[in-house]
């Protein structure tokens, strides 16, 4: 089968050249083995297998054997590797042309006011902090976040973000805020 971009072939090694950079990142191989599946499955109109894709690019398996059932890779995404996946997928937005990926967390009462456990509470906002130092940092490329949440979910010193000190002091005001440098 030929088609204007060339041969079924020459997509699929396009396919694998284009995402071989992506492969620096954390969980970048099982991505570009993942769109390649996609690829396939979608000229050979397998829908069931497009599915097991889509489902695997959206983070919805829950276990690694049912992706290695379904897809033949070993890794999914999931809550330990989200913010990795998220750079990867930020990465693969600029390769397609894109300037990055913004990236919403909106509701931030839900981790603040509502987690009945503060351990876990805790470990949101370590990831948080980890974001934020990233992109305080210039350590992530693409790759930007709107945070929302009620000025209670933020100023709140029991149970708000400020109540995690690394956190307060980088989100609280301060006095080179509006001002250029």
């Amino acid at each position: 089968m030929t088609q204007a971009g060339g041969s079924t072939e020459d997509v699929k090694k396009r396919i694998a050249l284009d995402l071989r950079e992506l492969q620096e990142h954390v969980g970048g191989f099982e991505f570009a083995e993942v769109l390649g599946i996609y690829y396939e499955a979608h000229l050979a109109g397998n829908d069931g297998l497009r599915a097991a894709a889509l489902r695997w690019l959206r983070g919805e398996f829950s276990t690694k054997t049912e992706a290695r059932e379904l897809l033949g890779v070993r890794r999914i995404i999931d809550d330990d590797n989200l913010y990795d996946s998220l750079k990867l997928l930020a990465a693969f937005c600029q390769k397609a042309g894109y300037s990055g990926l913004l990236v919403g967390l909106d509701e931030l009462v839900v981790l603040s006011h509502r987690l009945p456990s503060a351990r876990a509470r805790q470990a949101n906002y370590e990831a948080i902090l980890t974001i934020l130092n990233d992109c305080l940092q210039g350590s992530v490329s693409g790759l930007g976040f709107l945070l929302a949440g009620t000025d209670e979910c933020l100023e709140d010193k029991r149970c708000g973000l400020f109540s995690y000190e690394a956190l307060r002091t980088r989100l609280a005001e301060n006095r080179l805020q509006g001002t250029e440098l």
